[in-house]
């Protein structure tokens, strides 16, 4: 009896949650078909995300990381149909070799696509051209549609900060038109206004924050806040919409073949749809131009260079040096924890940098009322001493001895079993499959490239040959690194993260704790000191010669937890800073964390 998985997807929030659960009846009824089983545990699903791609679907990536093994957990892996797995011609055979590689089969339910017997590639070929042409249809039809509805003046989709989209005639089919939202067109105005008068752009959104401005709807993307920032302000600062002036077309966006990722990309102006709508202007084409004039002279002087650095900044870098940065967020609303400040001691020249919430710093509180701030030099020490005494002690360096002998014991057990000689067989014989092929491709009269893939493939395949002739380790010649190297390696570790050279120890700290969680915590709540008289303050100033320091109401710190291996600790923060009680400890449930 075969051993099944099942990978689920249905494309956008348009359709229903429900496909998924009748996909899965459909793969059921498949392997009870077949007389196999599978079990829950096996099942993967991905909702609401297209299969352009790859990148981005956990469900996908879940199934591929537990079915890619040597040996396989399972058999085979069914879909409902193939497009499920990916309407892209190229992460279609990526994905397909992936599975073969390991010995694991693929079905479609529905479609009847079977990965055995020879014709699989050629089957397995054919529908994932006609899924790629498929999408590359529906993106031109599409765009077609919104042409046509941008000649006319209508609305291509989305939403514009000062507009509401409303139909356009009683009859659907004839889409909708934007009209101005008065509301709204106010807080532009009052936006162009104060950029026009020379206001940075922080100024501004701290400007909205305070006067309670409504915001722009982020609409259903869960990695967009609610609350005005400086791209959020910037967007409406830039868009000559505002002006009477409806741009269309000037981006497509395309997938990167190697991220996966899609992204922006101008198209040529002799693309563009430009129409002059006097009726949507809520500013004046003066007013607009005055702004677009102080947004090129900042530029001039703190712009991004050609070479992609900020100018008019010391360092001119495109990266912060520090070793915390990027890596720590803050506890309440999960944002980035910016560095702030920058005066420098005048006895050490060493400056006073803190950490503090980026969005409660930039948005007034509005987005998050962590207002407090921690000094970098005591975070980065506390983050490390904990790692250097988590990681030097008995009990871890036992841990790693441990886990070394586990790996070259598996190691050796691989080479005693012969295993690794076989998969280093079967990889020579795909080369020579590989070298006949291409030989055939060159007596026809190929190309040079053709005949440089060639050589690789011969390379190759001596490399492979020369391994597997010299393979003559035997298992018990694998011993365990000795206790004093596993730490004197660290010592080295220790070395590289209390060094100065953050740059070079960022990564080997991302990689021990991950993500940093900052949350505030009250340490002690000390009692208000009494109110004077006037009377008794002279007495108390007779009495003592030096006057006691009154105790401050309250002493904070940040409760700071590491996603990987790193124990929660608490670090205090400076005296007489204040946090709302409805933020300290808010989202922190303590964990179990260890060797």
């Amino acid at each position: 009896m075969a051993r099944a998985a099942a990978y689920l997807r249905y494309s956008s929030d348009k359709q229903r949650e429900a496909s998924l659960e009748d996909q899965l009846r459909n793969i059921r009824e498949f392997v009870k078909r077949r007389g196999d089983t599978l079990d829950d545990v096996f099942i993967f699903r991905d909702s609401a995300l297209s299969g352009q791609t790859i990148a981005g679907r956990a469900g996908l990536e879940a199934l591929m990381q537990t079915v890619c093994k040597s040996p396989s957990p399972v058999d085979y892996v069914v879909v409902d149909d193939m497009s499920r797995l990916s309407r892209d011609l190229g992460d279609t055979f990526t994905l397909f070799k992936q599975l073969q590689f390991d010995g694991v089969d693929i079905f479609g339910a529905s479609d009847g696509y079977s990965s055995e017997g020879k014709m699989a590639k050629v089957n397995l070929g054919m529908r994932a051209l006609m899924n790629d042409m498929f999408i590359e249809d529906l993106r031109e039809k599409t765009h077609r549609g919104q042409k046509g509805q941008a000649l006319l003046g209508r609305s291509t989709g989305g939403r514009l900060f000062g507009y509401r989209s409303v139909p356009a005639s009683g009859n659907e089919d004839d889409g909708k038109r934007r009209v101005v939202h008065e509301g709204e067109a106010e807080i532009v105005r009052k936006m162009y206004l104060m950029a026009a008068e020379g206001k940075t752009l922080q100024a501004i959104v701290r400007e909205l924050v305070k006067m309670g401005a409504p915001s722009p709807d982020p609409g259903k993307r869960p990695d967009r806040r609610r609350g005005w920032s400086v791209s959020s302000a910037r967007a409406v600062l830039v868009n000559p919409h505002y002006k009477g002036e409806v741009v269309w077309n000037t981006r497509r966006f395309e997938k990167n073949p190697k991220t996966g990722k899609r992204g922006p990309k101008m198209r040529p102006p002799e693309e563009w749809v430009i129409r002059k709508e006097p009726d949507l202007a809520i500013i004046t084409p003066e007013l607009f131009d005055a702004v677009r004039r102080n947004f090129d002279e900042r530029a001039k002087q703190y712009g991004r260079g050609p070479d992609g650095k900020m100018k008019g900044h010391a360092r001119g870098g495109t990266r912060s040096p520090a070793l915390l940065s990027s890596l720590v967020k803050c506890g309440v609303c999960g944002g980035a924890m910016a560095l702030i400040g920058g005066k420098k001691n005048p006895n050490t020249g060493e400056a006073y940098r803190q950490y503090q919430c980026a969005f409660a710093k930039r948005h007034g509180g509005a987005e998050c009322a962590n207002k407090l701030t921690i000094s970098k030099k005591k975070l980065e020490q506390a983050v490390t001493a904990e790692l250097v005494r988590l990681l030097l002690n008995d009990e871890a360096i036992a841990y790693f001895e441990n886990e070394f002998r586990k790996a070259f014991a598996e190691e050796a057990d691989r080479l005693a079993s012969g295993t690794k000689k076989a998969e280093l067989e079967k990889a020579l014989n795909d080369e020579k499959v590989k070298i006949e092929n291409l030989l055939g491709f060159i007596e026809t009269g190929a190309s040079q490239a053709v005949a440089g893939r060639l050589r690789e493939a011969e390379d190759r395949a001596v490399k492979l040959k020369a391994e597997i002739e010299t393979m003559t380790v035997a298992a018990n010649q694998w011993e365990t690194p000795p206790t004093k190297a596993i730490r004197n390696e660290l010592l080295r570790l220790r070395d590289n993260l209390t060094g100065d050279d953050p740059a070079s120890a960022k990564p080997m700290l991302k990689a021990l704790v991950g993500e940093l969680k900052l949350y505030p915590e009250k340490l002690t709540d000390a009692a208000e000191p009494a109110v004077k008289s006037v009377e008794e303050k002279k007495k108390t100033v007779k009495s003592e010669k030096t006057p006691r320091k009154e105790k401050s109401r309250a002493t904070w710190g940040f409760r700071v937890v590491g996603s990987l291996f790193l124990e929660n600790i608490l670090v205090p923060v400076a005296e007489n800073q204040v946090c709302p009680p409805d933020v300290a400890g808010a989202g922190f449930e303590p964990a179990t964390f260890g060797l």
